[in-house]
C-alpha cells in the first residue's frame, strides 16, 4: 500500500477519536509485535506498506500528529500497525 492509502485508512478508521489515544508502530513481524507484545484488546488494525521507507514515513506522520509510539521496527519493517490504547495494552 502507498503512504497516502495507509494514512487515509487509519484516519478514517480512528473515527475522529483524538490521535493521542492511539499507538502507531512498524514491524517486520506483525504477529509477534502487535499481538504478542502489545496485546490490544480494543480496536486494532495493520497494513502492509509497499516499502520500508513508506512504513517509516507513515509512522513519522502519525507520531507528529501526537499518536503514541517510537521509532524502531525490526530488520526490515513493512507492516504498519495501529491500536487504541487501553489500560490493558502494553506500550
Amino acid at each position: 500500500m502507498t503512504k497516502q492509502e495507509i494514512i487515509d485508512i487509519i484516519d478514517n478508521w480512528r473515527n475522529d477519536i483524538p490521535y493521542e489515544y492511539f499507538y502507531i508502530g512498524i514491524t517486520d513481524n506483525i504477529n509477534e509485535r502487535l499481538f504478542g507484545y502489545h496485546k490490544p484488546d480494543a480496536g486494532c488494525d495493520f497494513y502492509q506498506a509497499d516499502s520500508e521507507t513508506i512504513a517509516r514515513d507513515v509512522e513519522k506522520y502519525f507520531l507528529n500528529k501526537n499518536m503514541k509510539g517510537g521509532t524502531g521496527g525490526g530488520k526490515k519493517p513493512t507492516f504498519v500497525y495501529v491500536y487504541q490504547i487501553t489500560e490493558n495494552t502494553v506500550e
